[in-house]
């Protein structure tokens, strides 16, 4: 997948080996990478600096991901408009 093919305004970073976490605005990702930048390309510069890049064992490496395409639900989506959103069912009859 491709920066461009993002889903979300805001990109978040999460590790599932350390606290380490982060938001970044998807336009300054794309201006700083270029819209063709494979997002496995942008999580490695992302976390470049993590200790566990330049770890050895296999249960201390980095593991940085993105969580928002594990659990695919808007990142900048208000928490109070999850609460109020409703389905509404209609269109045009007969």
């Amino acid at each position: 997948m491709r920066l461009r093919d993002y889903p979300f305004v805001v990109v978040r970073l999460a590790c599932n080996a350390c606290p380490r976490f982060g938001r970044y605005r998807l336009v300054v990702l794309g201006e700083r990478f270029g819209a063709e930048a494979l997002l496995t390309d942008v999580v490695s510069a992302i976390s470049a600096d993590c200790r566990g890049r330049r770890e050895q064992h296999p249960g201390r490496r980095c593991r940085a991901y993105l969580p928002d395409l594990v659990d695919p639900r808007p990142p900048d989506l208000p928490a109070a408009a999850v609460r109020s959103l409703r389905l509404i069912v209609g269109g045009k009859q007969g």
